[in-house]
């Protein structure tokens, strides 16, 4: 039977994840079996009988629990002083019946201090170290066999009958299991590796629900069968996954031969042991998942940590990052498997001395003992000294010599000499990984290495050069003359406004600044616009620690004031100023990227990342730079600057290597469990602010029960011209345009996906009910390109709907296939004519006509229409030279 309150959270749970979880494993989570869980939904209320059962036992225990203990006082032992619990302890669980709730006045703590009851509580969670548990379950289960009590006088007589039959036997049973209990928990807790551990059980081995992607009719997860998923099963594999997420952190070559020198080191029978290419491929299928654990963020608050070196050797060792070798690894993982051997050891100490690899080596430390190591400098100098740890890191960097060294030895409680384990020179490999939002912000602004004074000039512009280049920037040729002065195309500059934007809204850039600046996005930052003819340079903090550095900039610049002598961002004169707004443009672009992706909470970072900041040759980077400097791009830069530039840059922050990629094919990749793709291809919707949105997905891409590292477009295959007047109907009509018009109600979006080596193959096409699949295929990649280029008419002051007073005779109806206008013989070259494309209402097919290119291969600028008149959108699309209006 299933109790009333138990019964209200099923239905009350049911209401609010209908449509989001399965009814199987919502029964699974409140212990209902199938039958009764959807019995229970359909009729929403509880049956007589177990109304009548959950009654009678309310009536039995909800009294009090002073009235129920003395009840057991009278009936059972009989006390009547408190000289009887004199030799006594009572020992209870934390249940809030016992007198655990803190209340002023407690009548169960009250009546315990008055019989002068001695009181133990056992941990919360731990049933185990409490043998009456066991008597409990006997006697709960010779009542079930008993059959469903509705009388309470029934029930009282049924518990004594029970209770009586107890054995002495059966308690003894009970209560000399204790040792083993305490023996195994004790054990359990001396081997477990404590807060690591319980990192991979929350991060690592838990495996999400798979999330569909409806164009791909694809999946982005895990299998739940994985390698992960079957070494947490047991307590050594998941000690392994935390060893493998710390080596995840190295090149899976190294980490395969560093892994099978442990093996051969510590296995009785090498002849099973697995090979140097099978633990690459064992690791390499872990990398994914173990990426979450967070062993990356370590490394980088060590990294910071040590800033407390001198100067001259930290910028040695940041200049420098890595990790041992497979040799050294080994060593340092036989130091502590003797250390921290069961039983009796004879080591007393393990002592480490490296350099650059000095971060890792800490992190590794603290990661597999629990426990941070001492941390001293070689001339004697402490950076953090532990007494209760045994490992003790010794930074060696008083000589070039010693930054390659590796050395690690154990010290025995018998005297003697130190055991030195491993000892060579190796100029370390650097780490990668992937860091939560809060440390790559750190490790950023490191990086950057800034000063309190440069920080604050760059708190107070951020707000503003962020607004100044989301509002400035366009990622298409078409659009290059918008911030040039000088242009003859005075239309295109008065229609700046309806250019689409890639970057979301001032709330979100917000959340992203904050979440940046303050590790938070919860504390609101304010975004800031500049008036006309004021530049980031204007404002008062940042004059100031301009006027700073002029004082000390050596730069041979004739007028170091003169911002116009630093718009070449390529520029590799050592101006002090040129490189402050260099570092400013960088963390803007960065900002810029993360405001992309959706909900970017727990989305994981490249470390490598960070180190873009000196590419002087990306374009992105670049042209923002030109806008907070001189508040205008050049030309140059803003034709090359196209919605790719953006894309590489964003997809690099999370790791995506898409140098495999063109400018034209990219359609979604995954790196180390993280899958990208672009919002439009799901909603296939036009948004005038925000239309490059990104969504991310953890898992990997499934596909045909196969998986996939990226999905990219195939090749388009144009239409033979015999189907310009047998298939496109739209094409073919010759109806004058006095309205909005959908000639193709039967005609739908089709996405073809074929598997690859490796990546998905896709491409969009047209189906028709009548006429089947027709032979065309697209690149969905295009439809971006050109959306940049557009035009958009959200709204106007007319109805939508209004007719043309007259029909129009420069336009004509076009359709998907082929949006051009139609040219009739004998027409007026020099007048240009507009093709209305007659999809109103489907944005199926507004989507795929942006995927149009000319017989060039060059996308085309558009006028898309959302909610606003034909009248309207053709004036547009007659001042922008538009040739192609979207219903």
């Amino acid at each position: 039977m299933l109790d009333t309150p138990r019964r209200a959270r099923l239905l009350a749970d049911a209401r609010h994840t209908a449509g989001k979880l399965p009814r199987k494993q919502l029964f699974k989570i409140h212990s209902v079996d199938k039958r009764t869980g959807y019995r229970i939904l359909k009729e929403g209320t509880a049956r007589r009988s177990e109304k009548v059962h959950n009654r009678g036992r309310k009536r039995v225990l909800a009294p009090h629990e002073y009235e129920a203990i003395e009840a057991v006082e009278d009936a059972n032992f009989g006390f009547t002083s408190s000289s009887y619990f004199k030799d006594c302890v009572l020992v209870e669980d934390n249940d809030g019946p016992h007198g655990t709730k803190d209340k002023a006045f407690n009548k169960v703590k009250a009546l315990k201090a008055r019989l002068g009851i001695q009181w133990e509580m056992n941990p919360p969670n731990s049933p185990d170290l409490n043998p009456i548990e066991t008597i409990w379950r006997i006697i709960k289960q010779r009542l079930k066999s008993r059959g469903v009590i509705f009388e309470e006088a029934v029930l009282r007589r049924a518990i004594q009958e029970e209770w009586d039959k107890i054995t002495l036997d059966e308690i003894n049973r009970a209560s000399s299991t204790m040792p083993d209990r305490v023996a195994k928990g004790i054990f359990r807790a001396a081997t477990s590796d404590n807060e690591t551990c319980r990192k991979i059980e929350s991060t690592v081995i838990p495996t999400p629900q798979p999330a569909t992607i409806q164009f791909l009719r694809a999946a982005v997860g895990y299998s739940t069968n994985d390698c992960t998923t079957q070494f947490g099963r047991s307590l050594a594999g998941v000690q392994f996954l935390g060893l493998a997420s710390a080596m995840n952190t190295m090149d899976t070559h190294t980490a395969a031969t560093a892994l099978q020198a442990m093996l051969l080191s510590s296995a009785a029978d090498k002849t099973l042991l697995a090979t140097t290419k099978q633990l690459k491929d064992l690791l390499a299928s872990l990398e994914d998942r173990c990426g979450q654990s967070g062993f990356t963020n370590t490394i980088v608050g060590w990294h910071l940590f040590l800033k407390g070196m001198p100067r001259t050797q930290w910028h040695r060792l940041n200049n420098g990052h890595g990790y041992p070798s497979p040799l050294g690894i080994e060593g340092l993982v036989n130091a502590f498997r003797q250390l921290c051997r069961l039983g009796q050891t004879s080591v007393q100490r393990v002592t480490i001395r490296c350099f650059h690899s000095s971060p890792w080596v800490i992190a590794f430390t603290k990661w597999c003992l629990g426990i941070t190591p001492s941390i001293f400098l070689e001339n004697g100098g402490t950076l953090l000294e532990q007494p209760e740890s045994n490992v003790i890191v010794i930074i060696s960097c008083e000589n070039l010599d010693d930054i390659s060294l590796f050395e690690v030895s154990i010290q025995h409680k018998i005297a003697g000499p130190a055991e030195l384990l491993v000892s060579e020179q190796h100029l370390p490999d650097p780490w990668h990984g992937l860091l939560s939002i809060s440390s790559y912000a750190d490790w950023m602004f490191h990086t950057l290495d800034l000063d309190d004074e440069a920080m604050r000039a760059l708190r107070q512009a951020l707000p503003y050069a962020i607004t100044e280049a989301s509002k400035t920037l366009r990622f298409s040729t078409y659009n290059k003359t918008f911030r040039d002065p000088t242009s003859r195309y005075i239309g295109r500059n008065q229609l700046r406004h309806l250019s689409p934007i890639p970057f979301p809204t001032d709330s979100i850039l917000s959340k992203t600044l904050s979440a940046i600046l303050y590790n938070s996005s919860d504390q609101a930052v304010k975004m800031g616009y500049l008036e006309d003819g004021l530049l980031v340079k204007d404002l008062p903090i940042v004059k100031l620690h301009l006027e700073s550095l002029e004082k000390t900039c050596g730069c041979s610049l004739p007028a170091c004031s003169n911002m116009k002598e630093y718009r070449d961002f390529q520029s590799t004169l050592p101006c002090q100023k040129n490189e402050f707004f260099r570092m400013m443009a960088f963390v803007v672009a960065q900002i810029l990227a993360l405001s992309l992706y959706q909900f970017p909470k727990s989305l994981m970072l490249d470390v490598h990342s960070v180190r873009r900041r000196g590419t002087p040759q990306n374009l992105f980077l670049a042209t923002i730079f030109g806008i907070i400097t001189t508040g205008i791009c050049d030309s140059r830069e803003y034709e090359a600057c196209s919605i790719w530039t953006l894309l590489d840059w964003t997809l690099s922050l999370v790791g995506h290597n898409v140098d495999d990629f063109n400018s034209d094919n990219w359609i979604m990749s995954c790196f180390k469990g993280q899958a990208v793709y672009p919002l439009f291809y799901d909603t296939q919707t036009v948004d005038k602010s925000g239309y490059l949105a990104l969504v991310w997905l953890p898992g990997q891409i499934r596909y045909g029960g196969e998986t996939y590292t990226s999905v990219r477009a195939s090749n388009p295959s144009y239409l033979p011209g015999r189907l310009h007047s047998d298939h496109d109907s739209i094409t073919a009509c010759k109806d004058p345009v006095t309205r909005p018009r959908n000639l193709a109600p039967d005609i739908k979006l089709l996405w073809h996906v074929e598997a690859g080596d490796g990546f998905l193959a896709v491409s969009v096409g047209l189906q028709s009910s009548g006429k089947g699949h027709l032979p065309i295929a697209r690149s969905p990649f295009i439809a971006l390109a050109t959306l940049a280029a557009s035009y958009i008419m959200e709204s106007c002051v007319h109805d939508s709907h209004a007719e043309l007073d007259a029909a129009d005779k420069f336009c004509s109806y076009s359709g998907p296939i082929k949006p051009i206008p139609l040219q009739d013989k004998g027409s007026d070259p020099n007048i240009s004519r507009i093709g209305v494309v007659a999809v109103d209402g489907a944005k199926d097919l507004q989507f795929f006509t942006l995927c149009y290119r000319n017989e060039w291969g060059v996308e085309i600028p558009m006028v898309i229409r959302i909610d606003a008149c034909l009248k309207c959108c053709l004036n547009i699309c007659r001042r922008s030279d538009s040739s192609i209006l979207v219903l």
